[in-house]
């Protein structure tokens, strides 16, 4: 098993959103809060795949003329925690969808693929102290949020910043 290291948080989704912007309609990353330092303590290529995931999702789910954005801050008590917010103006889902199925594997509302995706998301982001909730009305999109404890931004030896 890989071991987790500390990661900044914009960087990857920095990452993710460039890796995806040939997609219709490309996400945008908003800017985050001036001095907000988002950290987290995880293995960065899994943590990147069940992030990707998600706006991978909502690409999917959102017309070629919608909108996809991506954005992340601190939140919680004492902002101990990062959050990250998935939104799309695509499909939606029903309260049922997501009550029922959304949540257990091989569940899709997709035509193809298998709907292990959130599930995974949901069990990886839990082993890691965080949380993945939605929020969604049928015909007018979808908010996958994702919190993840924050962690204190390390110094490398030379007394610069680390970077994940």
């Amino acid at each position: 098993a890989a071991r987790r290291r500390q990661g900044d948080l914009m960087a990857l989704l920095a990452r993710i959103v460039n890796g995806e912007r040939h997609g219709r309609p490309a996400p945008e990353l908003l800017p985050v809060d001036v001095g907000a330092d988002l950290y987290v303590a995880a293995h960065p290529e899994r943590l990147a795949r069940v992030i990707g995931h998600l706006v991978k999702n909502a690409i999917d789910a959102t017309p070629a003329d919608g909108q996809v954005t991506v954005s992340a801050g601190l939140c919680g008590e004492g902002g101990r925690e990062c959050e990250v917010q998935v939104r799309d103006s695509g499909a939606g889902m029903s309260e049922e969808f997501m009550r029922e199925r959304l949540f257990r594997p091989f569940q899709s509302s997709k035509a193809s693929g298998m709907g292990i995706g959130v599930y995974e998301a949901q069990q990886y982001l839990k082993e890691l102290g965080g949380s993945l909730r939605y929020a969604s009305t049928p015909g007018e999109g979808t908010c996958a949020t994702v919190r993840l404890p924050c962690v204190q931004r390390a110094e490398d030896k030379e007394g610069g910043k680390t970077d994940g």
